[in-house]
């Protein structure tokens, strides 16, 4: 699961800095906490595996869109 974790957090970081350049950084907060909580909740209720980790990789994908806004913010 650990490398999942960190194939997702690169792949996201694409999508991440393009949102943030196209559409700002107070929707791509946005996008990235309301996929972590969607995640969430899919990891939290579903009981099968699968779901789970679906659920956790979808968290992860929200990540860089918060992370990112940091750098653009301090740039």
């Amino acid at each position: 699961m650990v490398y999942f974790d960190n194939v997702m957090y690169f792949l996201a970081f694409i999508p991440a800095v393009y949102v943030i350049e196209r559409y700002g950084m107070r929707i791509s907060l946005f996008l990235g906490v309301t996929m972590s909580l969607i995640g969430s909740w899919i990891a939290l209720i579903s009981p099968p595996i699968g779901a789970k980790i679906f659920g956790q990789l979808l968290i992860d994908a929200g990540f860089p869109f918060g992370i990112s806004c940091v750098t653009k913010f301090t740039a």
